[in-house]
């Protein structure tokens, strides 16, 4: 709860910040932001909520779009919100790089932009966006990761063999992977199996195949224990 109500209080600041970027020369008519959220999942959700909440006290229009991970989705919406003459755009930029040639369209086109969640890298982030408050993604596969790391120290005598469901083909979960990995550092953790899935309704399927599997895990498990003598 504490944690939903701190992103409500963030997306708030945000669409304060979105706002304050936008032309005041229109001040004597409502403001309309085009917001663009990185994928469905439940931290969006909630900060959805915030940015509504915060639209309704400014007396702002907001037109919220998913891009669902996808950079080409997020370049037609940020032209779509261009050629609509929107007044702000607040957007959690699917990759670093990718996103740079549609931030620098609304750059161009004079579009104000704050980012939140993720950005693209520095120093592009200060030229493109005139403000944005980030996850620090690396930071967040650590703590995930020195939660597993206690659980194996303690639990399993420092060893584990381990399935996992990933999101890699992403750069943010990229970087969750980097700050994962150097939590494990002195483990003894072996990957057996691992596949893409991050969205719950399509997560759990794959989880259960891998599950379900036992034989080809188990050679992969006697395969590294020959390995490793």
């Amino acid at each position: 709860m504490v944690k939903m109500n701190l992103i409500k209080c963030l997306t708030t600041t945000l669409m304060w910040g979105v706002v304050a970027t936008s032309s005041w020369a229109q001040a004597d008519k409502p403001l309309t932001v085009g917001v663009i959220e990185l994928f469905p999942n439940p931290h969006f959700a909630e900060a959805r909520k915030g940015i509504e909440v915060a639209a309704k006290r400014l007396n702002v229009k907001v037109i919220i779009q998913n891009a669902n991970l996808d950079a080409t989705k997020e370049a037609q919406f940020v032209q779509t919100f261009i050629t609509r003459k929107v007044d702000g755009l607040l957007i959690s930029a699917v990759s670093p790089t990718g996103s740079l040639a549609a931030l620098r369209q609304a750059k161009s086109a004079g579009l104000p932009v704050v980012c939140y969640t993720t950005c693209v890298n520095p120093p592009d982030d200060k030229d493109l966006a005139q403000a944005f408050v980030m996850s620090d993604n690396k930071g967040l596969g650590a703590t995930t990761g020195r939660q597993a790391a206690a659980y194996i120290r303690n639990h399993l005598n420092g060893r584990a063999r381990v399935l996992m469901l990933t999101c890699e083909s992403h750069d943010v979960c990229k970087e969750r992977r980097k700050g994962l990995n150097e939590a494990f550092a002195g483990l003894d953790v072996q990957i057996l199996a691992e596949q893409e899935g991050f969205v719950v309704d399509k997560a759990r399927p794959i989880a259960d195949s891998m599950l379900a599997e036992p034989p080809r895990i188990l050679r992969r498990l006697q395969h590294l224990r020959r390995w490793s003598h």
